[in-house]
């Protein structure tokens, strides 16, 4: 019965040291997830000049003026840059009614700038149905 035990034991024992080999061995040569090799990396963001913008401010008579050069970053690369370019139309009109609401004393305003840009930045991206506020960068901005 010993003798037993003893081959069972080591057959065990022989068996478990083969199974770990076996197990390390495909961990380490297994080959990467192909989907992941294909994606590569991400584009790179392209910037976007949506032009210039010049329209009253919601300031009580109407008489404050704002122009403003809207540059948009967008982070899909060129594919999503000609997704743009096909409703660019729409996103002046966005960015207008942006500019329409506005008051100058918010752009005077700490932050002011920012948030409009921001705001611009989330309207823009509700068109495009992209995840979260694109960047906007006001390139040129007078308020008269």
């Amino acid at each position: 019965m010993k003798r037993f035990l003893k081959r069972a034991l080591v057959t065990v024992l022989a068996l478990g040291i083969l199974g770990g080999g076996a197990g390390a061995y495909w961990l380490m040569n297994k080959e990467a997830d192909p989907s992941l090799a294909e994606a590569g990396p991400p584009p790179e963001p392209v910037m976007v000049d949506l032009g210039s913008f010049v329209t009253n401010l919601a300031d009580p008579g109407g008489r404050r003026l704002i122009k403003v050069s809207v540059v948009v970053e967008i982070p899909g690369g060129a594919a999503e840059a000609s997704k743009l370019e096909g409703i660019k139309p729409k996103i002046r009109h966005v960015i207008l009614g942006t500019l329409r609401e506005m008051f100058s004393s918010e752009l005077e305003a700490p932050g002011g700038e920012s948030g409009m840009s921001r705001r611009i930045g989330e309207r823009i991206g509700e068109l495009m149905e992209a995840e979260g506020a694109l960047r906007v960068f006001l390139t040129d901005l007078v308020v008269q």
